[in-house]
């Protein structure tokens, strides 16, 4: 599933105007062009985040409402195109908006372009989506409109994956677990591990395939971390990450921060790929979007520090032909090998581990597979 380019391989974002175009003041709808706008006006974040319309290829918005049709209950989508019944088209707290439907398809359509990117070989991608996991699927709820976090992990079962979700907003993720029982045939094929500080749409969980705790602010690491080791345990191939930062101002900004570090490390050391999306984050925009850009960051970093290796990897064995039979010689990587792609190239015969440590001189650059012939140079 790896990829390689003569350039740096910087995380999609995907976002457009349609994420926050409803008339309705909540930092739920609004923030998402606000992080797009902090994106694009820092040259440092654009170095290492790339945003991305969902909404360019129009196939994308026909299969997100493909994707709302086949799990969504028909009477509720109709209620959030039309406005009627209101009672129903406003379940999610915030109120109805003509826009909201398209709100709503252009959001799931990024959730879904960022699953077909990590399908595609790249580690992580992300889609600025919020208001999802409170939502069931015949209403809103908690001010989340449609679960497609839900949505897409079943379209990603469907499609024969193994899937973990893994909700660390600061509230339960009741809506999330109302569609995994609805549907349980593909809900086989999908884990739900949720930490809370609130016990907000808090659910029973099933006998299998879901973890809910109810954590406290000043062990929340802890609890991260169990469940964290209860993830590698299952195996994903794709995470979808619900990565709320409303757990601030119960834990403060450098628990978020090392919240984030853990999980990225933990779907690595499985060799599984990212969905990010925005999940909760309420307060100033000077307070919030700092949060959510922190998460994101922190994922576009070990994705560059994975594919700059590749890259050396690649020119290194470029240089090189065994002086001895003229075969290609294979580069030989000394230190801890990081990400699944370091594992492919092994595989292959691309690269050959030589142990955490060099002695110059004395361990080879470079061997030949063909003949044995070690380079030292």
């Amino acid at each position: 599933m790896s990829k390689s380019s003569s350039h740096h391989n910087p995380l999609k974002v995907f976002v457009n105007d349609s994420y926050s175009k409803p008339k309705i003041n909540a930092e739920t709808i609004k923030k998402a062009v606000a992080i797009a706008r902090a994106i694009e006006q820092s040259a440092d974040l654009r170095r290492v985040l790339e945003l991305n319309d969902p909404a360019s290829s129009p196939e994308a918005l026909h299969e997100a409402i493909a994707a709302l049709e086949s799990f969504v209950d028909p009477a509720y989508l109709a209620a959030i195109r039309s406005g009627n019944p209101r009672g129903l088209a406003a379940s999610n707290g915030l109120g109805w908006d003509p826009d909201l439907y398209d709100m709503v398809v252009n959001s799931t359509a990024g959730i879904l372009s960022a699953l077909r990117q990590v399908q595609g070989g790249d580690f992580v991608a992300a889609s600025l989506s919020s208001g999802l996991h409170h939502a069931s699927p015949a209403s809103g709820n908690g001010f989340c409109t449609v679960n497609s976090l839900a949505v897409v992990a079943l379209i990603a079962a469907r499609q024969g994956l193994k899937v973990a979700i893994l909700d660390l907003d600061a509230h339960c993720g009741g809506g999330t677990e109302a569609f995994l029982r609805k549907f349980p045939d593909l809900a086989e094929h999908i884990s739900h591990i949720d930490i809370s500080l609130s016990p907000f749409d808090r659910y029973e969980p099933r006998r299998s395939g879901s973890c809910l705790e109810i954590a406290e602010a000043d062990t929340y690491l802890e609890s991260v971390r169990d469940a964290l080791n209860t993830l590698s345990k299952m195996g994903p191939e794709i995470v979808l990450y619900n990565a709320g930062v409303d757990i601030w101002p119960r834990v403060a900004p450098e628990v978020v921060a090392s919240r984030d570090r853990m999980v990225v490390n933990a779907i690595k050391n499985v060799s599984a790929r990212c969905v990010i999306v925005l999940a909760g984050g309420y307060g100033a925009d000077e307070e919030i979007i700092p949060l959510h850009v922190g998460t994101l960051t922190t994922f576009a970093g070990v994705q560059k520090r994975e594919h700059e290796m590749q890259l050396a990897l690649e020119r290194l064995a470029s240089q090189f032909s065994c002086s001895h039979c003229g075969s290609k010689l294979v580069p030989v990587m000394y230190g801890y090998p990081v990400g699944e792609a370091i594992w492919e190239q092994v595989a292959r015969g691309e690269v050959v581990l030589g142990g955490c440590m060099r002695s110059p001189g004395a361990d080879p650059l470079s061997i030949c597979l063909n003949c044995g012939r070690e380079q030292f140079e």
